[in-house]
């Protein structure tokens, strides 16, 4: 499953995994029975990655592209390069091709996020995410004294400072314990390590690929994993894969397992369209959810970017906000990026967060006892990366002028001028 690589540690395998440990990861990077490759994208920090075991290659991936007259003067040598030679090290690559750095990073960038190469270590996806895209030309300055201030900052080594533009007090401090945070982080090694570790290799390679399947066998798989995924399979299951599923070859293969007894077609889960098939014990599951009313429900943390989220689709006219008075009884939706997590209660969203927890909206007739938990959940997750979570808006109010400033208090926040913010301990 494609998820963006930014939230794979940090959101998608923490939120799962009791006591998830980065190296085990890496070890099976390593030892090469895990693999991960990368798709689409301009911008590495959004390229959605996914995960899959050696040999399952022919099961879930799309066939190697013939042409490849897409790709850059750069990356055609590197990829024949990588084909001819096998895996190889960053400097050799540079080397053997005669290549700057520069250079060698931006062809293995791309041909990483078209899905052709990979690389051994769990570093250089790390790596990958974090590679900041060139930045649009900004505006020219008013009038020639701001130009003039520009390039004295310049020459002096302070930085050119968009013009216009004043720092936000509680995003400088932000960005400042970002930065103190990865420093410490970074002294905790005797050495820098290179940048790019690990090899560089072929996507489309035996090793990875595995043998040729029947058609038949293929789609029998790719079923199998979508109800051991999902639980419950439509159509919209596929809106985030890419690769080789067919829905047209998947429905007829539900079918069979529905009159093998395997699978139940019903309507299962309000709000997914069409047909659904789903495995008998998550059926039982769902009846049990439905009859139970749990006294205290647990609050659950995704990332709106997260497979498991259903929500954040944008209606006509942009997202739903909690001011839209027509849709009081609507859940919230919001914008699928990595800086966005959403709490959810019995599988409705109560609390977002976004612009990395400095905004947070609520969903309307939600009680505060189940806001402070959802509050206390969230906060207990961002708190496993952020040191301080800085908090701005409450359904955008300024947080201190607004209704969520007393049950911030209760979960610990404190003033933070001009805010709020919310401190690991």
């Amino acid at each position: 499953m494609p998820v963006v690589g930014r939230i794979w540690e940090r959101d998608a395998l923490a939120l799962r995994l009791l006591d998830y440990d980065p190296a085990e990861l890496e070890t099976l990077c390593r030892s090469g029975d895990l693999i991960w490759v990368g798709a689409g994208g301009a911008d590495p920090r959004r390229a959605r990655v996914r995960f899959l075991f050696r040999g399952e290659g022919n099961v879930y991936l799309e066939p190697a592209p013939a042409d490849l007259s897409i790709l850059s003067e750069t990356a055609r040598p590197v990829y024949d390069f990588l084909k001819s030679e096998g895996a190889s090290f960053f400097n050799d690559i540079g080397a053997a091709l005669e290549l700057e750095d520069a250079a060698t990073e931006s062809a293995l960038i791309e041909l990483t996020l078209a899905g052709l190469v990979t690389n051994d270590s769990l570093e250089s996806l790390r790596r990958l995410v974090e590679v900041t895209r060139p930045q649009p030309q900004s505006r020219q300055p008013y009038s020639s004294l701001e130009a003039e201030l520009a390039q004295r900052r310049e020459a002096l080594g302070l930085g050119v400072r968009s013009p216009g533009r004043k720092p936000d007090v509680a995003r400088y401090r932000s960005a400042r314990d970002r930065v103190r945070q990865r420093v410490e982080r970074t002294t905790l090694y005797s050495a820098p390590s290179p940048r790019w570790v690990g090899r560089w290799s072929p996507v489309h390679r035996f090793s990875v690929l595995g043998k040729s399947l029947p058609a038949a066998e293929r789609v029998a798989q790719q079923t199998r994993q979508l109800l051991a995924r999902y639980g419950v399979v439509t159509h919209e299951c596929l809106e985030g894969e890419t690769g080789a599923w067919d829905w047209s070859l998947l429905y007829p293969q539900l079918q069979r397992l529905e009159l093998r007894g395997e699978v139940r077609r019903g309507y299962f889960v309000q709000g997914l369209s069409g047909v659904q098939f789903a495995l008998p014990e998550v059926v039982e599951r769902l009846r049990a959810l439905r009859d139970t009313l749990e006294e205290a429900p647990v609050p659950v943390v995704l990332n709106a970017c997260d497979p498991a989220n259903l929500w954040g689709a944008v209606r006509e006219g942009g997202p739903l906000t909690v001011q839209d008075e027509e849709v009081q009884n609507e859940p919230l939706t919001f914008a699928r990026v990595p800086s966005t997590w959403l709490v959810q209660v019995r599988g409705l969203p109560v609390l977002v967060a976004m612009n990395g927890g400095a905004d947070l909206l609520t969903s309307k007739g939600t009680d505060e006892l189940t806001l402070q938990q959802a509050l206390r959940a969230l906060f207990l997750h961002l708190g496993q990366t952020e040191m301080r979570v800085i908090l701005q808006t409450w359904n955008g109010e300024p947080v201190l002028e607004s209704p969520g400033k007393v049950l911030l208090e209760t979960v610990g926040a404190i003033r933070y001028y001009p805010g709020m913010a919310w401190e690991r301990r």
